[in-house]
């Protein structure tokens, strides 16, 4: 068995390279293949201070094999040539069995589609812990200074998607995505927030946390309101 280690994420020519070996590999009349890789990163905190760092990377190839109007799936997450070439056949050995779809389609030609927008932050993509750390520090020493307790999570994800079918199909996409989760208690008040870009310096945590920090502020010492006309 040869492994091979995955990189995070994947350059365009290498992940429609691959598709290209997988493709032809199959025995199938047609087949379908798509890729999604990246790395997963995220800092968790509590308490006003960091509490956990964790990060994966995500691999996951999918054949479908199709012989006239019957067609199924394989998936497979390994990096690895034999791993890969076997889920090629399990595909193919599960098609042949399938019962026919009588509203089968036939796979695209080979197409044109139009640039997505700027949907890629390289600065996303390379964020360390320590990065993180220092946004996350930011938050809290709001929350600190006003005599809060934050706790929430800051995380990075840069991801790649590719298709590839025998009928000439091609195409590739590079992404990236940051989240923050902020929530800040003081007394019996709170408050939460969340916010998603697609750049990580796109997210305004110190912005964020004090609104949040004043909306937790707000919030105590809350009384019971009677129904009314007001």
């Amino acid at each position: 068995m040869t492994v091979t280690t995955s990189p995070a994420i994947l350059s365009e020519d290498r992940a429609l390279s691959l598709l290209e070996k997988v493709v032809k590999q199959s025995e199938a009349e047609e087949v379908f293949v798509s890729l999604s890789t990246g790395e997963e990163s995220l800092s968790r905190f509590s308490e006003n201070q960091i509490s956990q760092n964790i990060s994966k990377t995500v691999f996951s190839l999918n054949i479908t094999s199709y012989f006239g109007n019957k067609s199924a799936s394989a998936a497979v997450t390994e990096f690895d040539a034999d791993a890969i070439a076997q889920t090629v056949k399990r595909s193919e050995e599960l098609a042949r069995i399938a019962p026919a779809d009588p509203e089968w389609m036939p796979l695209l030609p080979p197409q044109t589609y139009d640039l997505p927008p700027a949907a890629f932050d390289a600065a996303t993509a390379a964020a360390s812990p320590l990065e993180r750390a220092k946004m996350v520090q930011q938050a809290c020493a709001i929350a600190s200074g006003e005599g809060a307790e934050a706790s929430g999570t800051l995380s990075a994800e840069a991801s790649l998607y590719a298709i590839a079918s025998s009928t000439g199909l091609r195409a590739c996409n590079h992404s990236t995505e940051a989240n923050f989760g902020f929530t800040a208690r003081i007394g019996d008040g709170s408050s939460w927030t969340e916010s998603t870009a697609w750049g990580i310096n796109e997210l305004q945590v110190a912005e964020l946390a004090a609104q949040v920090v004043s909306r937790a502020k707000a919030s105590r010492n809350s009384r019971e309101i009677t129904p009314g006309v007001y």
